[in-house]
């Protein structure tokens, strides 16, 4: 995979310090009305670590289905990238799996004040993927990874390569669903979803709930199989 960085004209790349947290700054600007599509990269070769800023145009309830858009983005990034067979899936709230192990995570932020049928006023999306050395000494924003890619023999994969495919796969999904809404969006996310029926505890805000993960509804709720009866999680509350 070619080591050059190379992103979308229509980004704002801001290259950051290795040991900046791109979220927390680009959540920071967001807040003092950073323009969209500003995008913070911390420049490390073992890790990528990103998080572009979004300017959301619909109510927080349907907006948050961008929470499945991201990590599609991120997913289709290293399944283009990644030696073919590899399985690159998804765990509910925001982990990415490789080979049904955590490799890293695609994280949306909010506005800490939200209202359901409100436009939020901004999102950040991050982006996190253990690339090289060990778990024991990479973990992916804060979240324990099992894998890396070199661990996983994908050396040739790099954190420049990767920043460039996530910016040009997130766009791509991010077509797509203002063109043909949710339901393009919701397929090819179930279709990734390593939980889908099966068992899962999903902390959202105001609580957790525990059950069989079943499906997503056209809305983006997430609905799960409780002892109590048939519960749904509305995607906003998933958001950081």
């Amino acid at each position: 995979m070619p080591n050059e960085l190379s992103v979308p004209p229509i980004y704002r790349l801001h290259v950051l310090a290795p040991i900046q947290n791109a979220a927390a700054l680009a959540r920071e600007k967001a807040a003092e009305g950073d323009d969209p599509a500003s995008l913070y990269w911390c420049g490390r070769s073992d890790r990528l670590s990103c998080a572009v800023v979004l300017a959301p145009e619909l109510a927080l309830r349907e907006a948050a289905q961008m929470l499945f858009v991201g990590q599609l983005g991120l997913g289709d990034a290293l399944a283009s990238s990644l030696p073919p067979l590899m399985d690159v899936s998804f765990a509910l709230p925001n982990a990415i799996l490789l080979d049904r192990a955590v490799l890293g995570r695609s994280q949306l932020f909010g506005p800490p004040k939200r209202k359901p049928e409100a436009i939020p006023e901004w999102f950040v999306l991050a982006a996190e993927v253990a690339v090289t050395g060990t778990p024991a000494n990479n973990e992916a924003g804060g979240l324990p990874v099992d894998t890396t890619l070199e661990n996983d023999n994908c050396g040739a994969v790099t954190a420049n390569g990767l920043i460039g495919a996530f910016a040009r796969n997130l766009l791509t999904w991010i077509d797509r669903w203002q063109r043909d809404g949710f339901e393009p969006v919701r397929s090819a996310w179930l279709h990734r979803a390593h939980q889908h029926d099966k068992a899962l505890t999903l902390p959202f805000e105001g609580g957790t709930i525990s059950g069989t993960f079943t499906d997503l509804t056209p809305d983006g709720d997430i609905v799960v199989e409780t002892g109590a009866g048939e519960e749904k999680v509305p995607a906003w509350q998933l958001l950081s």
